[in-house]
Formats: structure tokens, C-alpha cells, sequence
């Protein structure tokens, strides 16, 4: 893959989301994707003389979802053989000549064409990688094709013959098995010994044992692929629900790839470790050894998988990866192009938070060789070692199982064993490591969610309205499982916020129902969230002030949480942002982006004073960013406010005798409410002590922002490539 193909497997992936409608009762607001550019939005509050406003926010029911219909199943087409016409025998008529019957014309082009095809194939050689049974049996339904072309006597028999002769060329055609010859390794000890010293190269970091790898992903991930394509999701091979990739590499019990290492000094007395992405292999244990051979198993691969990418990886030794950092010098081991096309160009890595892993025989995958069972050695205990986060052993299956938690993107863990060896009541240690087994590698490529729905609120109310942050939920739908920390609390994959039980283990339920405990903490994916571009201050001490976004509410992105008092009515509109594997220092390429419009409604507040019977002005209070207003007197009377030029005026439509239309109250309040002493009839209020002065307020107010109006694209050496 060269560089500009490289850059391309890097691309991006973006999720955006329209804006819901909301439908408030007598408070109507309408949110829509567009609402920057509507003019008749309307939220309204209705006031009860004598009592604070209350808002009646009815939503309206959401749309419900057709029932699925299930689809008739579709009958095969039953065909039923053509009635002959019954020739009956008549006395020839001197005066007819007989009638010549003609066959039908059949159409043979298809079938002489392909059969002509393959025979040239066989001419040629091409066939000649396969077994001689095959060739029999391929030339032998190439003869009845033949035959066919000479005798059918219907357009059935030649679809038959060619559709037999198509089926053998693709599928039963088996290759020669191929003698394998063993790459020489590289001995990278310089010839001194290496027991009991560590590999420089797969250690664990501090307070990790992770190989580390970030970027972004192959664009086909997620997406079904071609038959054929030999690309496939992690979800096909070595999960819970998998089963083809079982069938086609089989388990670490029937294995026949390996590698060895010697007991007590001698060569004669072996222990094995075996693998299955290889066959009929017997190589001695090196560090970081050629993907596909011994017992090297990295998983989820298949063994085509595996062997593939080691030829590949030769390609892209040293080579530069998409985060400006290069592929080191070991092809196969920590930091090299193998892993790196495995995690984060092809993704055949399992998706963290979202696939039960299952690995079966964990265990069986050792034996001694025939001389050292019979000098005596015996394999007393076999103990797998170094488990991604989130996964255990369950020693009752002999299994490996569970969901992978890690704090980074993309990485594998060394698979290791520790082995418990006796003969004649001593026991010796032997341990495979260093790959010499294997990895278990994952991947993130599942872009976090935004689920928090649009809200409508008064203002003065008290406000806390969640953005709903989701990540890597598959472990938390998996009621099965039932992912525990030890302390209780529930193991969540993705969150805004590392739990304070973040560093506990946590147990789960295998398949079998044994409850498991992880070998190593599963870790939580934090977020990076914003409102409108804003984040928290430094160390991320306080909330951030939406003053200039939705008055008198905060944010902040720590919890997700929108809470405060609003001060101002109005239809604001709001583009969140949430991305995982983030800073709010700096954007970088690692994680995927979940992008959402939320509406936060703010309804205008509008109050009247009591007053006392036959008065003539009622003192009205209403909220700022309201600009339509209706007082209604228990005689019915209506007065009609609308907000012109900076001022309350009396609209049309107004029946109290008592205001003129087009006469101004009072100016708009900038900074707060407004207050206006509206002169009403006297007789307009003789019943205020029976029935009540109701009032209401609308406003259509909108504002709504839009995200990264403006982009700057930067390569890796930081210069500015364009402009957006």
C-alpha cells in the first residue's frame, strides 16, 4: 500500500443528526433542522391572576413506528413437466402429405462457450495446482457437458449441465497441499542467552501492559463486504455467535502448527505450545516469530488472515503510518507494520466494549514430545497470562471470554503461559511469551452517541438536561454477562467520566454460567464533549457560562449536564460534539465523532397582580425575549401586546375599550422584565373575585449555532494544507 492509498484507509467517520419536533400545548414550539431560518416559532406561558405562571409543555406522542409487516414467504416456483400432446392415429387422407414435425431451436451459446473455456484452462495448465482427484472429477463433468450440447433435447438439460459444470470449477476443486519451507529466523540475541531476560520490545508501559496503537480505521469497517473480498468483521471469528471461522481453522485442541522449547538442556525432551494458523510446522520458540508459523496465533485472524498480513508487513517495515509516526524495524512485534495493518488498516481486531470474545481449549494447546513423556515429564498446570483488560479465564470451560475495556484505541496483549513441569518430584517453570504464542488484538472503530432529546423548559425553572453521552454499550446490553465491578457498580465501556471504581476488577457471567473474574481491570473510554465549542476552564474546575448561547444556563462537559436558570425566553438551538480518545487541549486523529442538534426551549413567563374589584389598571410582568403577549378580563375583553420598534404596543385584534390600537405601554427591558399598568374598563374587573384575568406570552425567538464553520487541515509536520 503506498502513501496515498495509506492516507486513504484514514478517513474520518462522522455521525450527524437531524433536530426533533416538539409540539407544547399552549406553549408551541416548533424545532426543526431549520429553525435558524423559521419566523413563526412560538413558545407561550398562561397565567392565572392571582398565581405564579405555570406552563402547560404537553409533548406531543412521537411518531410511532409502522409495524413491521412480515414478508409472505416466497414459494419456489414448482415446475411441472410439459404435457405431451397425445398423437393419435388416424387413417392417412390420400388427398394430405404428412406433416414434418420440427424440433425446438435450442440456444447452446452458454454452456459451448464456458465448456470451451474450461477446456482451455486444462490445455493451459491453470488446473495444475490441484489434486488428481479433482482433475478427474472436473474432467469428467466437462465430458458430460459435452455430451449434453450433442443431446439435450431441452433447454433444462443444458442449464443443468452448465450450472453442475460452474459449481465444480468454483467449489470442488481442491488445492495440493504445498510443502512449506521455513523462513531461517533472525537471531537477534547476537547468540547470547536470552533466559530469564525480558524482550525490550514487549514490555508494558507503566501502569499497562498494552501494545500500543492509534489512528483511525479502514473506511470498509462496518460496512458487508464483497463474498470474496477475503475481508471480514471481527464479529465472524473466534465471538460467542461465531461459527464459520471455527469450521475453517478448527481449535487450539486439534492444532497442528508448533513451536518448542527444550527441558532440562536437551533437545530430545520437548515441551509444545500449538497454534492453528499454521499446519504441520515444528519450529523452536523465538521472540517475535513470522505470523502464520509454529504455534503464533493472533486472534481474532483467520490462519488466511494472519498469513497474508506477515508477507504484507514485510512491505511496510519502517514505513510511515498515518499518525506521522513510523512502523519500527521488526515487522512482527511491538510497534511493527503487522500489528498496525491488523488494528487499524484491515481491522480483523475484535471491537472493544462491543464483541464477546470466546476462545475455547485455551488449555490444550501443549503436550510433550514422545521422548520426554516417556523419560518421565509430565505437564502438571497450564496458566494463560496477560489478558486484555475485561477478559478472564474460566478454568470450568477452559475458556477465554468476555469483553475487552481498554483506555486506548487500538492494541493486542502478548498472550502468555506460564507452564508447571514435574519429573521425579522436582518441578521446573516453562514459559511462552515474547508472541511466541500469539496476541489478542482489538480495535475501536464504533463512533460514540448523542441520545439527549430536545427539551423545553420556563424560564426560571430549574434546568438539568443530560446529553446522554453513549459508547462501546454492547457489554451494558449484555444482561447476560452482567459486567460488575467488584464493589457492585456496573462496568461501563464508554462514559464522559472515569468512575471512582475505575481500577477494580470486575466479574461476569460466562457462557456456561460460572461467574469470572477479569484478569486485569477493564478500563473506561472517556469522552470530549462540547457545547457550541465550550469546554471546561482549566483542570476542568466549573461549568462553562452558555450566557451567549441559552441565558442563564451552564455546561459542563465532565458529566454532560446543561443546568441553571434561564433568563431569557427563546428557541435556541445547540450543536453538541462528543469524541472519544480526546483532550480538550488539542483535537486529535485518534477516535470517532458524534455530532447532534439539541433544542433547549425556553417558554416566556408572563404574571399578573392581583387586583381589586372595578380597577382600572392591571399591572402585568413579562419575561424577557417574549414579543407577543394576550390579557384576557373575566368580561371576556382581549388585550393584544406585540413588541414594535423596542416597545409593547397594542395590536389588532383588541376588544378592551380601554387602550387604543397602535398606543405604546412601555419600552422592552433590556437587562430584565418588563412591567406594564394596563388600563382596562372598570367593569372589566367587577367579577376578578369569582373569575380570573388569564394571561399568556409568546416569543419566536430563534438561534441556533453550527459547528466548525470554519476547518483547518494540517499534515502531521503541521503545516496548513487547507482551509475550510
Amino acid at each position: 500500500m503506498k502513501g496515498k492509498q495509506q492516507q486513504d484507509f484514514r478517513v474520518e467517520k462522522y455521525i450527524r443528526y437531524g433536530i426533533r419536533k416538539y409540539s407544547f400545548g399552549a406553549a408551541s414550539v416548533a424545532i426543526a433542522a431549520g429553525l435558524m431560518f423559521l419566523g413563526s416559532g412560538a413558545v407561550s406561558a398562561t397565567e392565572v391572576q392571582g398565581a405564579e405562571a405555570s406552563v402547560a409543555a404537553t409533548t406531543a406522542p412521537a411518531n410511532q413506528a409502522d409495524s413491521n409487516k412480515e414478508k409472505e414467504a416466497v414459494k419456489p416456483e414448482t415446475k411441472v413437466a410439459e404435457a405431451k400432446p397425445e398423437v393419435k392415429a388416424e387413417k392417412a387422407k390420400p388427398e394430405e402429405a404428412p406433416k414434418e414435425v420440427v424440433a425446438p431451436k435450442l440456444d447452446k451459446s452458454q454452456l459451448e462457450a464456458y465448456v470451451n473455456q474450461v477446456a482451455g484452462n486444462i490445455a493451459a495448465g491453470k488446473y495444475a495446482n490441484k489434486t488428481d482427484e479433482s482433475l478427474a472429477l472436473l474432467n469428467a463433468d466437462l465430458e458430460a457437458a459435452k455430451a449434453a450440447l450433442s443431446s439435450a433435447t431441452s433447454q433444462d438439460e443444458l442449464k443443468a449441465a452448465y450450472n453442475k459444470l460452474v459449481t465444480t470449477v468454483n467449489s470442488k476443486l481442491q488445492n495440493k497441499p504445498v510443502e512449506k519451507k521455513e523462513t531461517p529466523a533472525v537471531d537477534t540475541t547476537n547468540g547470547k542467552e536470552t533466559v530469564g531476560k525480558r524482550a525490550g520490545n514487549t514490555e508494558k508501559k507503566s501502569e499497562s501492559n498494552a501494545i500500543e496503537n492509534t489512528g483511525s480505521k479502514d473506511e470498509r469497517n462496518g460496512k458487508e463486504l464483497v463474498q470474496g473480498s477475503h475481508l471480514r468483521s471481527a464479529s465472524e471469528g473466534y465471538t460467542l455467535a461465531s461459527t464459520e471461522l471455527r469450521k475453517e481453522n478448527g481449535e487450539f485442541a486439534t492444532a497442528t502448527g508448533k513451536t518448542y522449547k527444550t527441558l532440562d538442556n536437551n533437545n530430545t525432551y520437548r515441551i509444545y505450545v500449538k497454534g492453528f494458523q499454521s499446519e504441520n510446522t515444528e519450529t523452536v520458540a523465538r521472540n517475535n516469530p513470522q505470523p502464520g508459523t509454529g504455534a503464533r496465533t493472533d486472534l481474532p485472524l483467520s490462519k488466511t488472515e494472519a498469513q497474508k498480513l506477515g508477507r504484507e508487513a514485510a512491505m511496510w517495515n519502517n514505513k510511515l503510518r498515518a499518525s506521522g509516526q513510523n512502523n519500527n524495524t521488526n515487522s512482527y512485534g511491538s510497534g511493527g507494520a503487522y500489528e498496525y495493518l491488523a488494528t487499524e488498516i484491515y481491522g480483523y481486531t475484535y471491537e472493544q466494549g462491543n464483541h464477546y470474545v470466546y476462545l475455547k481449549d485455551v488449555t490444550k494447546r501443549f503436550e510433550l514430545s514422545d521422548a520426554a513423556k516417556a523419560a518421565g515429564y509430565t505437564i502438571k498446570k497450564v496458566t494463560p497470562m496477560n489478558l486484555p483488560p475485561g477478559l478472564g479465564y474460566n478454568a470450568n470451560s477452559d475458556t477465554v471470554e468476555g469483553y475487552i475495556g481498554a483506555n486506548i484505541q487500538n492494541g493486542v496483549y502478548d498472550f502468555r503461559y506460564e507452564l508447571t513441569v514435574a519429573k521425579d518430584g522436582t518441578e521446573q517453570k516453562v514459559y511462552f511469551r515474547d508472541l511466541q504464542a500469539g496476541w489478542i488484538g482489538w480495535q475501536d472503530s464504533t463512533a460514540p452517541r448523542i441520545q439527549g432529546k430536545s427539551t423545553m423548559v420556563t424560564v426560571g425553572d430549574q434546568v438539568s438536561h443530560n446529553l446522554e453521552y453513549v459508547d462501546n454499550d454492547g457489554v451494558n446490553r449484555d444482561t447476560r454477562a452482567n459486567y460488575q465491578r467488584e464493589d457492585g457498580s456496573k462496568f461501563v465501556a464508554g462514559s464522559k467520566t472515569s468512575p471512582a471504581s475505575s481500577r477494580k476488577p470486575a466479574e461476569f457471567v460466562a457462557a456456561d454460567g460460572t461467574k469470572v473474574r477479569s484478569m486485569s481491570n477493564p478500563q473506561t473510554v472517556t469522552a470530549y464533549t462540547t457545547l457550541n465549542g465550550k469546554t471546561l476552564g482549566k483542570n476542568g474546575e466549573k461549568p462553562v457560562s452558555l450566557d451567549d448561547t441559552i441565558p442563564g444556563l451552564t455546561y459542563a462537559p465532565e458529566t454532560g449536564l446543561i443546568t441553571g436558570t434561564p433568563t431569557e425566553a427563546g428557541i435556541f438551538t445547540v450543536a453538541a460534539l462528543a469524541k472519544d480518545y480526546n483532550s480538550a487541549n488539542a483535537w486529535d486523529m485518534n477516535g470517532q465523532e458524534a455530532h447532534e442538534n439539541l433544542t433547549v426551549a425556553v417558554a416566556p413567563k408572563i404574571t399578573v397582580k392581583n387586583v381589586e374589584a372595578y380597577a382600572t389598571n392591571v399591572p402585568v410582568t413579562i419575561s424577557k425575549g417574549a414579543n407577543k403577549a394576550e390579557i384576557t378580563t373575566p368580561d371576556g375583553k382581549v388585550t393584544k401586546l406585540v413588541v414594535k420598534d423596542g416597545n409593547w404596543v397594542v395590536a389588532a385584534g383588541t376588544t378592551n375599550t380601554a387602550v387604543e390600537e397602535g398606543a405604546t405601554l412601555a419600552a422592552v427591558s433590556t437587562s430584565g422584565d418588563t412591567t406594564i399598568n394596563l388600563a382596562v374598563e372598570a367593569e372589566s374587573t367587577k367579577y376578578v373575585g369569582v373569575d380570573s384575568i388569564t394571561a399568556k406570552a409568546t416569543t419566536d425567538k430563534v438561534q441556533a449555532y453550527l459547528q466548525r464553520d470554519t476547518v483547518t487541515v494540517k499534515d502531521h509536520n503541521q503545516r496548513i494544507c487547507s482551509n475550510i
